[in-house]
C-alpha cells in the first residue's frame, strides 16, 4: 500500500484504522454485491494469481476469449436471425435471461476493471501485473468492441413493451449499440422505462471510461515508458 500523500488520504487511512470492523463489513458487502452483479468479475479475480507474469497472461487470455465469444455469437445471430430478431425477445421467465445475465456481467466487469485500473494509474499505485501501456490500450480497445456487441445482444433480449420504436434485426441492434456507446444518438430507436434507459446510460458511461479516460491515461503511460527507456546507441563503425 502506498503512503498517503494528501490530507484526504491521511483522513481516510485514519478512519480505516479507527473502525476496522465496520470497514471489514463494508468491504464484504461491496464484494458480495459485486459478485452478484458481475459473477465473471469474481471469477476473474479468483483466476488471477499473485505472480505478475502469470497474472498478465490470465488477463490477456480472458480478454481475448471473451472478445472471441462475443464476435462468434453475434455472427451466428446475424446469420440465423438477422431478418427477424423476434425469437430472441425474452419473456418474464425465459431461460434467455441467463444469457442476458452473463452479458450484463461482462459489461459490469469491464466497467469495474477499467475504472479501478484508471484510478490506480492516477494514484501511481504499483501494478499487480506486467502489462505495459501499449497492452492496456489494446485490451481497452478489445473490450470496447466487446461492449458494443454485448449491449447489442442485451437490447435484443428486451421485450417489445420497453420500446417506443424498436429495431427489428440483429444488425439494427448492433447499430443502436454502436451509436449509443459513441454518444452519437440512438439511431432513431427509443427506449422507455427506467431500467432500459439506465442500461443505455450505463453503456454510455462505460464507453467514456474506456475510450476517453483509460485511453488517455494509457497513451500518456506509453509516452512515459518511451521517455524512461534507455536511448539506443548507434552501432559501432
Amino acid at each position: 500500500m502506498t503512503a498517503p500523500t494528501t490530507a484526504l488520504d491521511r483522513k481516510i487511512v485514519d478512519i480505516v484504522a479507527r473502525h476496522p470492523r465496520e470497514v471489514a463489513i463494508a468491504k464484504f458487502a461491496l464484494s458480495l454485491a459485486a459478485s452478484v452483479i458481475s459473477p465473471t468479475w469474481r471469477l476473474a479475480a479468483w483466476l488471477k494469481p499473485r505472480d505478475p507474469e502469470r497474472r498478465t497472461y490470465v488477463i490477456v487470455v480472458l480478454n481475448v476469449v471473451y472478445l472471441v465469444i462475443a464476435v462468434a455469437t453475434i455472427t451466428t445471430l446475424i446469420v440465423r436471425f438477422d431478418n427477424n430478431a423476434r425469437p430472441l425477445r425474452a419473456g418474464a421467465w425465459s431461460p434467455l435471461w441467463i444469457w442476458g445475465w452473463f452479458l450484463w456481467s461482462r459489461c459490469a466487469e469491464v466497467f469495474i476493471a477499467f475504472y479501478r485500473d484508471a484510478v490506480d494509474q492516477l494514484k501511481d499505485k504499483p501494478a499487480g501485473s506486467d502489462l505495459t501501456a501499449a497492452w492496456r490500450v489494446r485490451l481497452a480497445l478489445n473490450s470496447y468492441v466487446e461492449l458494443i456487441i454485448d449491449y447489442a445482444m442485451l437490447y435484443a433480449l428486451l421485450p417489445f413493451s420497453v420500446w417506443q420504436s424498436s429495431p427489428t434485426t440483429i444488425t439494427d441492434f448492433l447499430w443502436l449499440s454502436a451509436s449509443t456507446i459513441t454518444t452519437s444518438g440512438s439511431a432513431g430507436y427509443v427506449l422507455t422505462g427506467r431500467a432500459p434507459q439506465l442500461l443505455s446510460t450505463f453503456e454510455i458511461v462505460g464507453g467514456i471510461i474506456l475510450l476517453v479516460v483509460c485511453f488517455a491515461l494509457y497513451s500518456g503511460g506509453r509516452a512515459d515508458e518511451r521517455r524512461a527507456a534507455p536511448l539506443r546507441q548507434p552501432p559501432a563503425a
